[in-house]
Formats: C-alpha cells, structure tokens, sequence
C-alpha cells in the first residue's frame, strides 16, 4: 500500500519525541521534516535516509508524493502534532486527493510543552485567540509573539482589552534570558518569538508553585559543547535536565584510525592479555566493533582483567554486556595504573596489557606500566578528527553576539581544535565562562593563552555541570 506517515515530531526538543516517532524515522528512506524540528529529528534517521526540508508552501509536495509512488517509506516530520490546530491539515487533505494513503502518529504540542514547562495548567474552559477574534474564558492562549489580549465579552462587537486577570508569558522554544513572565496584560509586552504564548486568567496565578523548570540551576544559561557529535546528544539531555539550553559545537569527530590492522589483530588476540584497558568510551566502542568484526563477542576477552579510566567509559561497556573489572579512583592515566598494580597484588612485572585509545593522546599509562615490567601494547581504535569549520559557525556567531554563558571543554583534543579554528579565542571567551573536564585540559587551555574559570573533581561530565552550577550559584 502506498502510504505517507506524517509523524508528530514534537516541539523540537530532541527529549519530547515519542518512542513511536522515533521508531519511525529510524526506519524511513526518505524523510521531509519541518526546519523548527529538523536537529530533533535527524538524530534518529538511518544514515541512508533522505532528508528535505518542508514548509506551509508545500513545495515538497511533489517530491513527497513521487517517493511514495515509488514505493518508498516515507516520514513526514511535523512539528508538534500534525492535527493539533490543523497543522498539516492542508497537506494531509492534499495527499488525499491524490490517492496515496495516510498514517498519522500523534506528537506533543509545543504549546502544551511550554505550558507544562512553565508550570501553566491549561485549565477549562478554554479559548484559543487568534489574530482577528478574542475570546472570554478563565484562560486564553495566543499562539504568536505579536499578541493583545481580550476581556471575557466584547464590547460593541469589538473585543476590549483585559486588564485585571493575571497573565504568564511563555516563549517557545525556551531562549537565553527569557523566562516565563507574570503580570497585568499591560505589563508583558515583550517579544516572545513567533512561537511564544500567553496564558490569560484570574487562577493562572496559582501556577507560580508549578514553574518548576525555572527552579533548575542551569535555566536559561546557554552551555556550549564541544564534544563530537556522537558524544554530544547525553551531555545535551544532561544540559536541559537542569534547565540549561545546550549548544552543540562539534571541534572535533571520531574516525576510525588510517590503519585499522593493529586494532584488528588485537581484537583477534585478547584472550592473550591479562589486562584489556580503556581511556574513552570511544576506545570501548572501536574494540568491540573491531571484536564483532573478528566473528567474536565477549567471551573473546577470556580471563582477561577489564580496566576503565572513570564511570563514563564503564557505562560504555553495558550496551556490550560487560562490565569493568575496576574503574579508577583518579580519572587519568596515572591513576589507572595506580588501580592496575592494586588488583594484581602488586605484581606487574611480565602482565600482558592491551591500552585501546586514540591515535594521539598521554603516554602516562602506558609508560608507568612499562616501568613496572609490564608488556603493554598501544594499540590506535579511534582519531579524534578537527571538525569542519563550518560546524563551529553556529557557535562563533551565538559568542559574538553575547549569547553563550559558558563553554565546555571536555577533553585536551576539543580544546586544542577549538584554539585552532579561532585564532582570537582569548577575546571570543573574554565574558564567557570556560569550563574544563580536569587539569590535564585545564593545562591546555592555560598553554592556549586562555582562563579556566570553573574545572570538574571528579573529571566527569555529571562533576563537570555541578561546577557550572555552583560558579553560577556562588555570589557575585
């Protein structure tokens, strides 16, 4: 049957989208997604799936339609809800008349997303204002920035302004400085965006013990990540759970290393190591695609003893179905071959050690073994790649226009690219909050010319965010 899935793909935060949805667009080969949710959703598209931008013109209409006739799956990505308000009514109607078959998964509104994050209960009765007509309920919600808003009965046929309910603006999605506003109608004029709303009403006061998202430490503050973009997406989640808005800015991506052979072997071999050990989640990953590639699985590691640098990169080995046998104390390299002569009793000397990590990096693990009488091979899994400089556009223009709060910096490698792609780094952060993973970046930054002003103990991404909240916090 030649169908088109118009799929609510929320309000375009990546969090907010249904397993449905996900679903979905994991499976397309060929998806057309409005702009507002296209970052939500690309995430979740098969790296073989076309993707369009669509808009109210519907311009895509075409390319759509062809597509399905040609017997492909294809995702229509909706903000929102594709019925919610009409939305997509128009081009569902007109996939109709052209015969080819519909299916529709519900999404979340972006209006009951930024109710509900406001703390705003949509309450009975209620009335949805739009640019020519008021309404009179308890609330009334305006679905643009450019808003007035109108007592319960018009006068004289005209709608009149109401001036003694309570009103809380919200804009949609959520942006730097711009929190829920509470007053008189009069008192809110302020842009909201072209998503923003109003909610109108004599109870909407009540929803003050509700906003809790601006309760959250990081709310409002726009945090900047570095990482690559495979990294990015859980310290992102981890950004707006505390209410901050993230800003990925991949400096640098992972690629396999250019000569693949030695990790291959090592993945043939490791039944032969007494100690396999990882410095990076990405180190975990590469071994074990390298292990699947072999036509082998966990087992391949036999009695071997697994050792992780820090709790990041022990939770990369679950989706494998292990776990480390230590993880270190002290999250550098130093302190994991601290915790490696611990386990073995003290007995080093003439262990078999495997170090998968990148093809640059700190030689302190390894050399510190090695001075102990162990056999340690090095072997590259992964590089760490600089990032296109187009990728870091987005972010030199929110730094110049004084629209970062701070800057995470999560590994010497991202620090390094980021210095390189600007050379007037020390001017670009000179009000904004650098922050660093541990000393060993921290040392970097410092050799690069520039501050750090916050930096994470232990070095992990959930340390790395509660210094941010405390500098924030601290007073001024």
């Amino acid at each position: 049957m030649l169908e088109i899935e118009f799929v609510g793909a929320g309000p375009g935060d990546p969090d907010l989208l249904t397993l449905a949805a996900v679903e979905r667009l994991a499976r397309a080969e060929r998806v057309f997604v409005d702009d507002a949710a296209h970052e939500a959703v690309t995430a979740h598209v098969g790296a073989k799936a076309e993707v369009s931008l669509a808009d109210a013109s519907l311009a895509h209409l075409p390319a759509m339609l062809a597509a399905a006739r040609a017997g492909r799956r294809v995702v229509r990505a909706v903000t929102g809800d594709p019925l919610f308000l009409g939305r997509a009514q128009a081009e569902l109607e007109a996939v109709v008349r052209a015969g080819v078959g519909i299916s529709i998964v519900p999404g979340l509104p972006d209006l009951v997303a930024a109710a509900a994050r406001a703390g705003v209960a949509l309450t009975p009765p209620l009335t949805l204002l739009d640019d020519a007509a008021g309404g009179g309920s308890t609330t009334a919600v305006r679905l643009d920035g450019a808003y007035r808003l109108f007592t319960a009965e018009a006068r004289g046929g005209e709608p009149a302004v109401l001036d003694e309910a309570t009103c809380v603006g919200v804009p949609w999605p959520p942006a730097r400085g711009v929190s829920p506003a509470v007053g008189r109608p009069g008192s809110l004029d302020v842009a909201l965006g072209a998503r923003g709303f109003v909610a109108v009403g004599r109870r909407v006061s009540s929803a003050a013990p509700f906003g809790w998202l601006a309760r959250r430490p990081l709310h409002g503050k726009v945090v900047a990540i570095t990482r690559a973009a495979t990294q990015a997406g859980e310290t992102a989640r981890a950004v707006r759970a505390r209410g901050g808005l993230p800003l990925e800015a991949p400096t640098i991506s992972i690629q396999p290393p250019a000569d693949g052979g030695p990790l291959a072997r090592a993945a043939r071999e490791l039944g032969s190591y007494d100690v396999v050990a990882f410095t990076s989640a990405n180190g975990v990953d590469a071994l074990f695609e390298a292990v699947r590639e072999a036509g082998h699985d966990a087992r391949a590691f036999g009695r071997a003893l697994i050792a992780v640098i820090g709790p990041g990169t022990a939770r990369a080995l679950a989706p494998h179905g292990v776990r480390a046998d230590l993880t270190a104390e002290e999250h550098r390299g130093e302190g994991l071959a601290t915790a490696i002569a611990e386990k073995l009793g003290g007995v080093v000397a003439g262990r078999r050690v495997l170090l998968a990590r990148a093809t640059v990096a700190r030689d302190a693990l390894p050399d510190t073994l090695r001075a102990a009488g162990a056999h340690v091979d090095v072997v590259p899994a992964y590089e760490s790649v600089a990032a296109g400089i187009e990728a870091l556009a987005p972010l030199r223009a929110a730094l110049l226009a004084g629209e970062v709060d701070v800057v995470t910096f999560t590994a010497s490698s991202t620090a390094t690219r980021f210095c390189e792609a600007f050379p007037d780094a020390e001017a670009l952060l000179a009000s904004t909050v650098i922050a660093s993973i541990g000393p060993i970046t921290s040392d970097t930054l410092r050799a690069r010319g520039l501050r750090v002003d916050v930096e994470a103990k232990p070095f992990t991404i959930p340390a790395l965010l509660d210094a941010i909240e405390a500098h924030f916090a601290a007073p001024r």
